[in-house]
């Protein structure tokens, strides 16, 4: 069984914009395995695997510690750790999660009061259950480990922070948890049965400060134990390994029990952080949850709103002749966007390049543009169907293909239009000497991506223009920015 993960942020990641991994000599690397195996053991280590194989206890590869660096809290191996060697076990009792037997009737009607949309509420309620119960619950001693604040989570921003994404379909979201976090605190059924719980405490427990800790403190480090739509688990020590899009060490469980392990993919060095991958996902979602963005991360995304009316406005900013009469689609396209999917769910993608060759739109975009572009409801009964509709490879060739990479060139420069000032200024406010804060650069490294998301694609698709057909391999040149007087951009 897979484990999908959802979290394992640590100290490491908060406030952090890039990480530029620096190759340390053989001899820094043995000091810094020297200096780490002269500090005391970390309370989690003895916490988990301090049982010896005692029952309820789990395991530790005994060159796996715990270190402090500039960053904060890192799992290092102070020895060689072999492939395919567990590094950590746990067993279910050692892993923080609703437990519908044991917990209190009052907690869990709390949580059924959340939306399942928001499982890492959920798991933020018991958390605070087990905060308020102190050296009484299980989980005291990884509790207390816990960071005591997330200033990288963007529900923590300030005004000023928030405003410098400029980019929506992260900002809205920030908006939607941080407002849902005030109305749930005053529900009256959450007031009831938060008194049962906690008390005249109830107030402090259960304030939008209290639970956008919790909440934080899930996302950012929550595994999926069961896989994605189950229920969520927090892990000690195991999640406090960082994340690599190409990590050393995975996460696996099995159907027989509840134990999870964390065991080797490669051989990792002594002085070697171990790493988990928390997903291939884009910068909008390791932001969100963790604190943290990817510079250049292959998976990141642009999102945009897909609309007929946008397509055209990015015709007209690429000077593409409408296939739409006063606004009007055909009712044959009507009939092709809705088999599309793009009637009900208009989310679409522009991708980051990271090669020649590589598709600079998702194939539900692509394809509506293609169905808005077409003149002719023949020529779309004989492209091959919607199925390839959105298919960048093979290349086409021909007017129809024209249009259609010129408008989403057109969609590309009004995507850059919604960003205030040049990735220049960006660049420079990032690395000047007046240093912003670190939500700051977080924010503007942010939106500095998404500027050179669409530079790429934009480029991409003129290549492809150039090339009649994408069998040369030239590059034409684009304005790093454009500007649109209308149309819509960013999806919600």
């Amino acid at each position: 069984m897979i484990v999908s993960i959802r979290g394992v942020c640590s100290l490491r990641h908060v406030g952090t914009l890039r990480r530029y991994r620096s190759h340390r000599s053989d001899r820094a690397v043995l000091r810094a395995v020297a200096a780490a195996a002269q500090q005391p053991q970390h309370p989690l280590l003895e916490h988990v695997g301090g049982g010896g194989g005692v029952a309820g206890r789990g395991r530790v590869h005994p060159a796996l510690a715990i270190t402090s660096s500039t960053h904060g809290l890192t799992l290092k191996a102070l020895g060689p750790i072999k492939k395919e060697e567990v590094i950590v076990s746990l067993p279910g009792s050692l892993q923080l999660s609703q437990d519908r037997a044991n917990d209190p009737a009052s907690l869990t009607e709390l949580i059924e009061l959340v939306p399942k949309e928001l499982w890492g509420a959920k798991l933020a309620l018991k958390l605070l259950y087990e905060r308020y119960r102190g050296t009484e619950s299980s989980h005291a001693a990884y509790i207390a480990n816990l960071p005591v604040g997330f200033p990288g989570v963007p529900i923590f921003f300030g005004k000023e922070d928030l405003d410098a994404l400029e980019y929506p379909p992260v900002s809205s979201q920030v908006i939607k948890r941080c407002r849902w976090l005030v109305e749930f605190s005053a529900m009256e059924d959450v007031k009831r049965l938060g008194r049962e719980l906690f008390g005249d405490d109830v107030g402090d427990m259960l304030s939008p400060n209290m639970l956008g800790w919790a909440l934080s403190a899930v996302t950012s480090r929550a595994f999926r134990p069961g896989g994605d739509g189950s229920s969520a688990a927090m892990l000690p020590l195991i999640d406090m390994a960082n994340h690599q899009f190409t990590p050393n060490a995975g996460v696996s469980g099995s159907s027989k029990s509840s134990e999870l392990t964390m065991k080797a993919l490669r051989d990792i060095a002594p002085g070697e952080d171990v790493s988990l991958s928390y997903g291939n996902l884009p910068n909008d979602f390791l932001l969100l949850d963790y604190g943290f963005i990817v510079d250049r991360n292959p998976h990141d995304t642009v999102k945009l709103s897909f609309d007929p009316a946008f397509v055209e406005a990015a015709k007209a900013v690429a000077n593409v002749g409408s296939a739409v009469d006063d606004m009007k689609i055909q009712p044959w396209q009507a009939r092709a966007l809705d088999a599309l999917g793009l009637n009900d769910n208009k989310e679409v993608n522009m991708l980051w390049v990271e090669k020649d060759g590589d598709a600079p739109v998702d194939e539900r975009l692509l394809a509506g543009v293609r169905v808005l572009c077409c003149m002719r409801e023949r020529d779309l009964q004989e492209a091959g169907g919607l199925a390839d509709l959105g298919k960048w490879t093979p290349a086409r060739s021909g007017a129809w293909e024209a249009s259609v990479l010129k408008t989403l060139v057109g969609m590309g420069l009004i995507g850059l239009s919604q960003f205030s000032g040049s990735s220049v200024a960006d660049r420079k406010l990032l690395g000047g000497d007046g240093s912003p804060s670190s939500d700051r650069k977080l924010a503007v490294g942010l939106r500095l991506g998404k500027k050179d998301l669409l530079t790429g694609a934009i480029e991409a698709l003129q290549a492809r223009m150039q090339d009649d057909g994408g069998k040369g391999k030239k590059k034409g040149k684009t304005k790093k920015e454009g500007k649109a007087k209308n149309g819509k951009g960013f999806g919600g």
